[in-house]
């Protein structure tokens, strides 16, 4: 019992440094992009901005490229990936 909750408390710890981490990328589409990216479901297409309620391609492009800097994410034939697969984990759960 005790170790739970040392796990729970130790992911929800981790969750609001990841979560602050995140927001400081200065971006409330960050969270959405690396949810799409880790869902195999990143593209630029207005079907696909509008199912994730994104208004225009220009506001991610920023997003991507701050991400690509600090290699949260890698572009391979023009597709991306989440670098880490721990981190990837973690955004499909968050």
């Amino acid at each position: 019992l005790i170790l739970g909750y040392r796990n729970f408390f130790l992911f929800s710890t981790f969750t609001a440094f990841i979560v602050r981490y995140l927001e400081n990328l200065n971006s409330k589409y960050t969270l959405t992009i690396l949810k799409m990216i880790s869902n195999g479901e990143f593209s630029y297409s207005a079907e696909e901005l509008m199912k994730w309620e994104i208004k225009s391609p220009a506001s991610i492009s920023k997003v991507i490229e701050n991400l690509k800097e600090r290699e949260i994410i890698l572009e391979i034939d023009g597709k991306y990936s989440i670098a880490d697969p721990f981190f990837e984990e973690f955004i499909q759960r968050v």
